[in-house]
């Protein structure tokens, strides 16, 4: 006799009772997986304990009577921990300039779940590897990739965004990965470039794929006068951009600063261009993975005789 027929065979010796409560408790599981597996798909994954596919293998190849459904939906998420919501923290600045709406179109973009790889991007690990960790500024961080990986090589990283929901998954990245006693050495700030204080200079600036709004032009102004005599200014940008594609992800290329205006302003006298032309980047997986050639520009800051 086969499985399926000894399976047949003792369903039908049930009592009729007892086949509508299997019945109701099949459907009952089956009904809390589908809400749990729902939920999971939606969730950010800072919001889950554990990691998503685990879970979702468990859910879907598991019958537990409901039991696991009830498990993820008591004891398998969380509420992820945020930075305080004071003027005192490390993570706000002024907001001269960025407004309101600027920080939360940025916070729309970066959605519910990470957007970016976590990993340095190619460029910065490249260019940057061989230089002495000094102070370091990184423009526009994001989710903090970059800066945690400077800070790992010895930086004390300045991490500006103006976006509030990048900022906040950086600063837990780094918090992560603080597993000796120097730690992670990033401030992370809400920032925009042009409410950078006048007074500030750094060892490096770094910029990697920036969206600064070109405007009157005195925002390159402001990120020239952010490096220190001597100390090194890194730009790069996507080249070869397709115009038409960036307009319909809310990017005009005409409105922001571009590659060339940045170079065109190291005056040669205050500048030394090391490095300026294209550099084939292998892309990771996600948003800009079809960008596969940089715009490298490394300059470095001369001293005052």
């Amino acid at each position: 006799m086969t499985l399926t027929h000894r399976s047949t065979r003792r369903w039908q010796q049930l009592q009729p009772g007892t086949r509508r409560w299997l019945i109701a408790l099949g459907a009952v599981d089956g009904a809390l997986k589908v809400a749990a597996l729902a939920d999971l798909a939606r969730r950010p994954a800072d919001e889950v304990r554990g990691p998503k596919r685990h879970w979702a293998l468990a859910l879907g190849l598991l019958n537990s009577a409901g039991l696991l459904p009830l498990a993820y939906f008591m004891r398998g998420r969380q509420v992820p921990e945020s930075a305080p919501l004071t003027p005192a923290s490390p993570i706000h600045g002024p907001n001269r300039h960025a407004t309101d709406l600027d920080h939360q179109a940025w916070d729309d973009r970066y959605g519910e779940d990470q957007m970016w790889s976590g990993q340095p991007n190619e460029a910065l690990v490249r260019e940057v590897a061989d230089q002495t960790p000094g102070t370091a500024l990184d423009v526009g961080c994001g989710e903090g990739a970059d800066a945690i990986w400077l800070a790992g090589q010895g930086w004390s990283v300045d991490a500006i965004d103006v976006s509030l929901k990048a900022l906040t998954r950086g600063e837990r990245a780094a918090a992560a990965l603080t597993t000796d006693v120097r730690g992670v050495d990033v401030t992370w700030r809400r920032l925009g470039l042009e409410d950078l204080p006048n007074d500030t200079a750094y060892d490096l600036v770094s910029v990697c794929y920036p969206a600064l709004v070109r405007g009157d032009g005195t925002i390159i102004d402001t990120l020239l006068d952010a490096v220190a005599e001597g100390g090194t200014l890194l730009v790069v940008h996507h080249a070869h951009i397709d115009r038409e594609r960036a307009c319909a992800h809310g990017f005009d290329p005409d409105d922001l600063v571009r590659h060339e205006d940045i170079l065109a302003a190291l005056g040669p006298a205050e500048w030394t261009i090391e490095e300026a032309g294209e550099h084939e980047r292998t892309a990771p997986d996600g948003p800009g993975a079809h960008h596969t050639v940089d715009l490298i520009l490394r300059a470095s800051r001369k001293i005052s005789a």
